[in-house]
């Protein structure tokens, strides 16, 4: 499961992280690996938009990935981590969307934010 935070810099050339989340996607297509991003993701994605021409490009660059829709089940467990999480930790609603789908689907979560994430119990972050 890809983070909003790593797909921003893997399609903005200015940003720290772009080298690294290029050479990650790249070793992905190696492994035969499919990231998918959640339907969250999609929506912060567009929501950073500027204008609609900005929408449009955005919306061509995610086409490729499989998004993961909300099941009742993702919105449980995301349910439990607000419970369990938000007053302690500050965990906000759409990262306990997409640690939730990362969880429900039990597969890592590629994150550069991994202090928004390391404290869910269960919750694989890739690379660490």
């Amino acid at each position: 499961m890809i983070d909003t935070d790593v797909l921003i810099n893997f399609f903005d050339k200015t940003k720290k992280f772009h080298l690294k989340a290029q050479t990650d996607f790249y070793e992905f297509n190696d492994k035969k690996i499919e990231p998918c991003i959640s339907v969250i993701t999609t929506i912060e994605m567009i929501q950073g938009s500027k204008n609609n021409i900005e929408k449009n490009k955005i919306l061509k660059q995610i086409e490729p990935f499989d998004v993961v829709f909300l099941s009742p089940e993702i919105c449980t467990v995301t349910r439990d981590l607000i419970i369990t999480y938000s007053s302690s930790h500050g965990l906000l609603m759409g990262d306990a969307f997409i640690a939730a789908s990362a969880l429900y689907l039990d597969i890592p979560l590629f994150t550069f934010n991994k202090k928004d994430f390391r404290f869910i119990k269960g919750l694989k972050l890739y690379g660490s």
